[in-house]
């Protein structure tokens, strides 16, 4: 059986699983530009994107900390960091 998997370095692989659970090495293939173009286009069509005027995404927390995925439009917006040294939206 085929699945999408992450390997322990953050490769996104559509790969066969063997019966121990673990990937197989010989035959996977690497979709990781792929995925990421997925969540992309996924999130450029979410009505937020739009009513944001080109800007939106998903925050999580990982390891204790807030993690900002985001798409936006860079003839939009720009990233700059606030005071604190943390990045922050600000208009274009």
């Amino acid at each position: 059986m085929k699945k999408i998997v992450c390997g322990i370095f953050g490769t996104i692989y559509y790969a066969k699983i063997l019966k121990n659970g673990l990937i197989s090495d010989t035959n996977r293939e690497n979709v990781t530009d792929d995925a990421l173009l997925a969540v992309l286009q996924h999130i450029m069509c979410m009505d937020e994107y739009k009513k944001r005027d080109g800007f939106s995404g998903y925050e999580y927390e990982v390891c204790g900390k807030r993690i900002n995925l985001i798409a936006y439009d860079k003839s939009k917006y720009k990233l700059i960091k606030n005071d604190d040294g943390e990045s922050c939206d600000g208009k274009a």
